[in-house]
């Protein structure tokens, strides 16, 4: 099983051995490598506390997403609903988007009611991207379907066991080639959510689960190693 995003250790919130996560370590809170897999990044709700007119986070990021067992960039993004100044949030983040391209690493985005500032900013960039993950995603589907068209990739958690959610209308409408899944700091385990996403998809959990892993590939290239 592959958790994509989790707050919780390496072998996810259940911690046994098959589950592989991908653990997030929030730069300012937790500033060292952690066992297993990682990854890193400044969250929107630290800037302010964090790096509030400077750029002193920009060494340490880049140190720890240069760690062999940092797989992805993030989680980083655009949030409206924190005090930042949006140009700040978007400052902070064309940093995450540039150590990705150069670091060839995926980048976990976090982002609340700003997927046009996003959008608009993903344009500006030189292509190719590095593989954009939605995390957490629990938007309407006109909105995912500019982010697959901007050939960015969703990934679904705890939202999908809320019935009528837009999460669950989401993942019927997203390719399984653009799929990922995840437990964020949800108190359920990865299993469970496996279970929801191949329930709602008229599918086996093993068949998600080779969707999800071949996914993996593709966006972490040459960096995996499951």
């Amino acid at each position: 099983m592959l958790d994509i995003h989790t707050h919780h250790g390496e072998h996810g919130r259940e911690k046994t051995p098959d589950v592989f996560a991908i653990k997030n370590v929030r730069l300012g809170l937790e500033n060292e490598p952690v066992s297993g897999w990682f990854s890193v990044g400044l969250h929107p709700w630290d800037i302010e506390q964090l790096a509030p007119a400077q750029d002193d986070f920009s060494e340490k990021l880049a140190a720890l997403a240069a760690h062999p067992r940092c797989k992805a960039i993030g989680e980083a993004g655009l949030d409206t609903l924190v005090a930042t100044p949006m140009a700040r949030q978007i400052q902070v983040f064309e940093q995450h988007i540039s150590l990705a391209i150069s670091l060839h690493k995926p980048l976990i985005v976090h982002c609340v009611r700003a997927h046009n500032e996003l959008i608009a900013l993903l344009k500006r960039f030189p292509k190719p991207l590095p593989p954009i993950i939605l995390h957490g995603y629990n938007n309407n589907v006109p909105i995912a379907e500019q982010l697959l068209r901007h050939g960015c990739y969703l990934s679904f958690g705890q939202a999908l066991l809320r019935e009528n959610s837009p999460a669950q209308a989401a993942l019927a409408f997203c390719p399984v080639n653009r799929l990922f899944l995840e437990t964020d700091n949800a108190d359920i385990s990865i299993r469970g959510i496996y279970a929801a996403a191949a329930q709602l998809l008229g599918m086996g959990v093993e068949e998600v689960l080779g969707n999800v892993k071949g996914n993996w590939s593709v966006t972490n290239g040459d960096n995996g190693d499951k």
